[in-house]
């Protein structure tokens, strides 16, 4: 049987997951990586990992989930409006 049967026969849990692990490592393998590929991995790791990125990740995204619920709010009023036309709502308000 090959890894990829393996993990479709594994419920979830960590037995499908040790399968998983062995096929991304069984691919791995398959395609040699060279210096400069090395080198561009862990460039980019470390512009991931700048404390800078970092901050701006976390405010980036508390801004955007800011904007996206009132966006999401406005949305569900217009719809309340729309739906004494139509018949039907579409958009509620978030939880």
């Amino acid at each position: 049987m090959g890894l990829a049967e393996n993990i479709l026969k594994q419920t979830d849990g960590r037995e499908r997951d040790v399968a998983t692990a062995q096929l991304l490592k069984y691919q791995s393998e398959l395609v040699p990586v060279n210096g400069w590929q090395k080198a561009k991995t862990l460039r980019n790791l470390s512009l991931l990992l700048n404390p800078k990125t970092i901050g701006r990740n976390i405010v980036g995204n508390g801004l955007f989930n800011t904007f996206d619920t009132g966006s999401k709010y406005l949305a569900a009023g217009i719809d309340n409006v729309a739906s004494k036309f139509t018949g039907n709502r579409t958009r509620v308000n978030p939880q």
